[in-house]
């Protein structure tokens, strides 16, 4: 083998396979943590420990893929807000903000902010996130094309996520035309249908109440129903025990108080609902201890405190008391998490209050209802106005900022140009000072003034009248101006010149010449030396 073709093995052919390998080795690798993230939004309504253990493998495999590691902290987010481990969801959410610069996970990072201000009534904090969503999912529509399939699966449920969320806290602030149209928003722009699960969570909120005004109330909760047995179908043929809970628990609060006409216009549904065949006046709270099991089961904190309420509301419904009270009681002291909940604390103290005064326990009675009714004056006040001021201040800010770094960046560059300025005309003087200077140190003793011219010495000879004519140039064939000496010997100089032969000294004549300050002076059009003064001076003199 030639050096040649070895060397063009070695240099050229060598490295692109290389690269292309690790190419190929990373693509699949991205695959593989876009895969495990995949299993684990698969499990979010389904079991919370397999969503850890599948997210938990693709952050251990995404060291190198950002957009994989932040989705993997996402999923870790859902399961302890459904834990209600809100400090340790924020700690990852946090996380996520600062490792990746991928806008939908960023968006469904916001969503789940969202979902936690909901929680915790920082109803200020909430506004603040969904605008930044909103200028997420701005950003995101622009350039939807570029977008994976993996990309655009998650997007659909950040967006739909997004109107839910909203829709949510809409309703529990009073909103409820603002709560209608988030809603209504997912029928206008998603195909929610492809994404099981946001499928299912869109079918609960319809039927849980407060979206449907069209009709008369037992029109109102028909409709309402039949959202909520769709939902719990498609949660059992699927497998998803946490949607099961909650459509039971909705169906389980419409059989309550009136329910004979609801149950006669769904016989089917209700024999199917009802598997031991429980009378109807405990089938409302058939269903709804059935729901708390399987929340119970499914580890969600907030919503097993929901179920006992729930479940106390059936109780009281039926004149059993004790059996409501001793519910509220498991809500509030199973688990103390839900303490981060205020407005949900507040409505079970709402129930309790309602409790101790059927059971004419009227000191209780009114503990529980000062505590709720403070609760819900902090809770359920809508704080956009104060979230939008607080916006404009931020934003007033950072303005001003802007102004000042604009400001100090002019007064540095007008200071930059009068700094150049001073030194190049500094410059400029000192090379014209050089450039006046002579050429050669004989013209530097000279001066500019004309030097002293010694008049001719008068020889005796001739007519004697002392006159003589001056010459231009010095004597011939003397390069340095010298005398030259008759054959006879003397000291002064002699000229025999054409008229009479009589002497004269030697003179010089000095021409003082100006040279142009242009360095390119031919390309200009000027001369090189201009003559502006001639002298005729002794030879001595010089």
């Amino acid at each position: 083998m030639s050096s040649t073709v070895r060397y063009f093995i070695t240099y050229q052919v060598l490295p692109v396979l290389v690269l292309v390998l690790f190419s190929a080795c990373g693509a699949r690798h991205d695959k593989t943590v876009d895969r495990l993230n995949h299993l684990a939004y698969t499990y979010h309504y389904r079991n919370l420990d397999s969503v850890t253990y599948y997210a938990t493998a693709a952050q251990q495999q995404a060291s190198s893929y950002d957009g994989g590691l932040a989705e993997a902290l996402n999923h870790h987010a859902f399961v302890s807000i459904a834990k209600m481990q809100y400090p340790l969801a924020y700690t990852q959410l946090d996380s996520l903000t600062h490792a990746t610069d991928n806008q939908v996970e960023l968006l469904i990072a916001d969503v789940q902010y969202m979902r936690l201000c909901q929680r915790e009534s920082k109803n200020k904090d909430f506004y603040t996130y969904k605008e930044n969503a909103i200028e997420k999912i701005k950003r995101i529509h622009e350039g939807y094309e570029e977008l994976s399939e993996h990309l655009r699966r998650r997007f659909l449920y950040g967006l739909s996520e997004f109107y839910i969320v909203t829709s949510t806290y809409y309703y529990y602030v009073g909103l409820e035309e603002q709560s209608i149209a988030a809603l209504r928003e997912i029928d206008k722009e998603l195909d929610i249908e492809s994404d099981t699960a946001q499928y299912l969570n869109y079918l609960y909120n319809i039927g849980a109440g407060g979206i449907i005004n069209d009709g008369d109330q037992d029109e109102i909760n028909q409709v309402e129903f039949d959202h909520l047995m769709r939902c719990y179908l498609l949660s059992v043929k699927g497998g998803y025990p946490f949607w099961t809970a909650n459509s039971l628990q909705a169906i389980s609060e419409h059989l309550m108080g009136e329910p004979k006409k609801l149950i006669e216009s769904n016989l089917p549904s209700m024999k199917f609902l009802n598997q031991d065949q429980m009378p109807d006046s405990l089938l409302a709270g058939y269903l709804a201890q059935r729901s708390l099991d399987l929340f119970s089961d499914f580890g969600d904190v907030y919503q097993v405190a929901g179920a006992y309420r729930t479940l106390a509301q059936c109780y009281w419904g039926i004149n059993d008391y004790r059996s409501s009270l001793i519910c509220l009681q498991e809500a509030l002291s199973r688990d103390t998490l839900i303490n981060q909940a205020p407005d949900l604390v507040a409505s079970i103290r709402e129930q309790l209050s309602v409790v101790y005064s059927a059971m004419n326990d009227k000191q209780n009675s009114d503990i529980n209802r000062n505590y709720y009714l403070d609760k819900q004056e902090q809770t359920r006040q809508d704080r956009y106005l104060e979230s939008r001021a607080e916006q404009l201040d931020k934003a007033v800010s950072q303005t001003n900022m802007m102004i000042v770094a604009v400001g100090l960046g002019i007064l540095i560059t007008i200071s930059s140009i009068a700094a150049f300025v001073l030194l190049r005309r500094k410059k400029d003087k000192t090379q014209t000072v050089e450039n006046q200077q002579p050429e050669n140190p004989a013209q530097a003793d000279s001066g500019d003034t004309q030097p002293p011219v010694t008049p001719p010495a008068d020889s005796g000879a001739g007519d004697g009248n002392g006159d003589s004519t001056p010459t231009d140039t010095p004597a011939a064939g003397k390069k340095d101006g010298s005398e030259e000496q008759p054959e006879g010997g003397g000291s002064q100089p002699v000229d025999e010149s054409a008229d009479g032969g009589k002497t004269k000294d030697k003179k010089v004549k000095l021409t003082l010449r100006h040279k142009s300050h242009t360095q390119h002076y031919y390309r200009c059009g000027l001369m090189l030396t201009k003559v502006f003064a001639e002298y005729e001076v002794s030879e001595e003199a010089v």
